[in-house]
């Protein structure tokens, strides 16, 4: 029986006329990723940091009372920096582990091991990334901007509701097209009639992709073009209300206008 893991599917095969059996199932939560040369590089911006620009952004962070997504991240650490060129590889710095830790149950020392045994196994370049001093330098500093701070973690469970409540659709296509309509001995098209399909992808549990499709009549086309603009008006007069009230909106897939 040979296993092969692709993404979130295990496909194996019998070698017995050629069955596959798919076993479903949603992502293993501990799932270690390992260590990615990105991440390793995104780590410098933490080192060219002075020690008050260290301070002042984990005060920052600490204090900040909204949600903390990886753009709020950017700004709030830019507003503490000199330079704000590393702004951005600490945003993306911070988000990336403060996800890691949550899934693996991982902190700072831990991470440093991890990548002291990447480094070694490494050939070229990429092994010089950082050195012994740079990992100690980083397991002294990594635990004043990376912790459980407020804002990241109403993010997060902001993250987990807008996941919880639904599948995510990846596409939604409506397709129009002719269909004949035949005499008894199929040699001649008496007549063409319209029909529509809706189809729409949604990704599961398991992050594999789950297809609906189904037929619309003219009259339910229109009935689904009311329906969307309806929710249209509601989400305005919601996000008003949203407004008036000064309530904050965390920054998720469900909550923007664009990808």
């Amino acid at each position: 029986m040979d296993g092969i893991l692709k993404g979130n599917r295990t496909e194996m095969s019998l070698k017995m006329r050629d069955t596959i059996f798919y076993m479903r199932g949603p992502f293993p939560f501990g799932f270690d990723p390992g260590i990615s040369p990105k991440m390793v590089g995104d780590a410098k911006a933490v080192l060219e940091l002075s020690e008050g620009e260290l301070r002042a952004c984990g005060t920052a962070l600490q204090e900040y009372e909204g949600f903390l997504d990886r753009e709020t991240l950017q700004v709030v650490l830019s507003a503490n920096l000199q330079k704000k060129q590393p702004a951005q590889q600490l945003a993306r710095f911070i988000a990336a582990i403060d996800t890691r830790f949550r899934r693996l149950g991982e902190d700072v020392p831990g991470l440093i091991a991890k990548i002291r045994d990447w480094a070694k196994d490494q050939d070229g370049e990429d092994a010089n990334i950082l050195s012994n001093e740079d990992l100690d330098g980083l397991e002294h500093r990594l635990p004043v901007i990376i912790k459980q701070f407020p804002g990241l973690n109403r993010q997060a469970k902001a993250e987990r509701l807008s996941k919880s409540t639904g599948l995510p659709l990846e596409d939604i296509q409506i397709i129009c097209d002719l269909r004949p309509v035949f005499n008894e001995d199929r040699t001649v098209v008496e007549g063409v009639m319209p029909y529509t399909t809706l189809k729409i992808v949604c990704e599961g549990i398991d992050g594999l992709p789950l297809s609906l499709e189904t037929v619309l009549s003219r009259k339910q086309v229109g009935d689904l073009l009311e329906r969307v603009q309806e929710a249209s008006k509601k989400l305005a007069v919601l996000e008003q209300i949203l407004h008036d009230k000064e309530f904050r909106t965390p920054k998720t897939y469900l909550t923007m206008d664009k990808d």
